[in-house]
């Protein structure tokens, strides 16, 4: 959770400072922090390699403060949930956070295909 905590910091400076690049790389840490709540070698090492392919995507974006602007609240609030000693509440935040980043990066990679077929 500190890990956590330090990542939420480390994204809010980035994006005062205007790097939405080193927002997207806080983000992934965050949830690199989530998975390691776990445990699990196998699920950290499944995270690992599939971060790796998000970034390489995220890298195809032109707009990566569209990407990233909206969940940094929510990361904010997830930790917020966890380090008031309710995970549930947490849980349930990321589900939402999750269902709602399905939806933002699937419609970027969308416009990215049509943008590829137009020219």
């Amino acid at each position: 959770v500190a890990r956590m905590a330090a990542e939420v910091a480390q994204a809010q400076a980035a994006q005062a400072a205007g790097d939405w690049r080193g927002v997207g790389s806080a983000n992934m840490r965050f949830h690199g922090g989530i998975v390691a709540l776990a445990d699990s070698p196998r699920l950290t090492a499944f995270f690992a390699q599939a971060m790796a392919e998000l970034r390489l995507a995220f890298g195809l974006l032109d707009d990566p403060e569209q990407l990233h602007a909206p969940f940094l609240q929510d990361n904010a609030a997830i930790l917020e949930r966890l380090q008031a000693g309710d995970p549930m509440a947490a849980a349930a935040r990321l589900a939402d956070y999750l269902d709602r980043s399905e939806r933002v990066v699937m419609t970027a990679f969308a416009r990215l295909e049509h943008a590829a077929a137009q020219g």
